[in-house]
């Protein structure tokens, strides 16, 4: 694994031993080239919000010139949990390499491996329960067959293929079926990992609200009173509250001069949300299309604000000049006229999760009543936009 520049096996082990006494858990582990004053951070989770009153924690070693490190405690029930190494080199990441894994009171139900100690979620696990295992397979088998499908349902519609564009895209439905109902049959065996595989593949983030409240209802008795269900079930009501037609959430955030910016500050104008990332291409095909829809309806009462978390972006100059100030790098990205926010300041790092993003480009789009006209992922979102303003620019005109 590449960090900094220098090729790092970052965890080379990590291990849990099973325990004679219930509800204690070790986790140990080297982390090989490390420097003395680096650290490591074990952070166990009961749901999106850290709670030390329902037993969440985060404990924090300081690694010794072997690089040695072992945590120890006690727990109740399952925990989705992640370690995460923090260098004590000044160019170090803005977010260090973590490796997820899935933690009982008898043991790991994932014993991640070096390949795994990454900035994205669990990949190459070892899972200790065949039923975690099948599950795993069987995922991969149907999410390689759904891709599949897609390519040749690609290479139809570059070809102008209709008939097989029709055939494909039906065999690409039935097949996603079968690939639901798979995944809700682990759901209702009991497994408890099942809801803790759904968050680490990161289905949770690309399913829509209806299909996380499906995914609820299928838990079975025993898989719904874990601590990886209360995740999947918070975040279920997080893309409820997005819907069409609800309330748009109230949610302070502070701006790069230090103001309160209050959604409904915004209450009597149309308001869209515009959340982006400066290393998503995405993004920056929307941002002169914003632009220019912030331009033509701004008289007739659009407003529109942006949000971003430079943290995440990654950058380090090929010529090895040393750190960058990426704040500065990621708002000077784009020259738009509207107002950004830092998500990576105080408590501004709720809006991802209170408003439900699962990607970039993200929009909200708020009526002057406060009511949510439409919450999405992509440019598709500003298609209502364009279509609502030009009919309030019409009516205002024709006064």
């Amino acid at each position: 694994m590449k960090l900094y520049g220098k090729t790092v096996a970052a965890l080379a082990v990590i291990c849990l031993p099973m325990l004679a006494q219930a509800g204690k858990y070790t986790v140990s582990g080297v982390v090989e080239g490390s420097r003395e004053g680096d650290k490591v951070v074990l952070a166990i989770h009961s749901s999106y919000n850290y709670s030390p009153e329902k037993g969440d924690r985060c404990d924090t070693l300081e690694l010794d010139g072997e690089g040695r490190f072992s945590f120890s405690g006690k727990l109740k029930s399952g925990r989705p949990a992640h370690l995460m190494y923090i260098s004590s080199s000044p160019d170090a990441p803005v977010f260090p390499p973590k490796v997820y894994f899935a933690l009982t009171p008898s043991k790991m139900l994932i014993r991640a491996n070096a390949a795994s100690f990454s900035d994205a979620s669990i990949s190459g696990g070892l899972y200790d329960d065949p039923r975690n295992t099948a599950f795993v397979k069987a995922e991969k088998e149907a999410e390689a067959c759904i891709d599949s499908l897609r390519m040749r349902s690609r290479k139809a519609s570059a070809a102008g293929d209709t008939v097989a564009m029709k055939a494909l895209k039906e065999q690409s439905e039935e097949q996603r079926s079968q690939y639901e109902r798979m995944l809700y049959s682990f759901f209702k065996e009991d497994t408890p990992f099942a809801p803790f595989q759904y968050i680490s593949t990161a289905r949770i983030y690309r399913d829509d609200a209806d299909g996380i409240a499906g995914v609820c209802a299928s838990f079975g008795r025993r898989a719904a009173k874990s601590g990886f269900a209360d995740i999947v079930k918070q975040r279920r009501d997080y893309a409820m509250a997005m819907k069409s037609g609800r309330p748009c959430p109230e949610l302070l955030l502070t701006d790069r001069d230090g103001r309160i910016v209050s959604l409904s500050d915004y209450k009597g104008k149309y308001l869209l949300v515009s959340h982006w990332s400066a290393g998503c291409g995405g993004s920056h095909y929307a941002d002169p299309l914003i632009s220019k829809v912030y331009e033509k309806y701004r008289q007739y009462g659009l407003e529109v604000l942006g949000t971003t978390d430079p943290s995440a972006v990654h950058f380090k100059p090929k010529d090895g000049s040393g750190p960058v100030d990426m704040k500065k790098m990621v708002f000077g990205i784009f020259k738009h006229e509207y107002k950004d926010i830092d998500l990576s300041e105080g408590d501004n790092y709720m809006f991802e999760k209170r408003f439900n993003v699962n990607g970039t480009p993200y929009f909200v789009f708020v009526s002057p009543e406060g009511i949510i006209i439409e919450a999405g992922l992509g440019v598709e979102v500003l298609d209502t936009v364009n279509k609502t303003m030009e009919s309030v620019r019409v009516a205002a005109e024709g006064k």
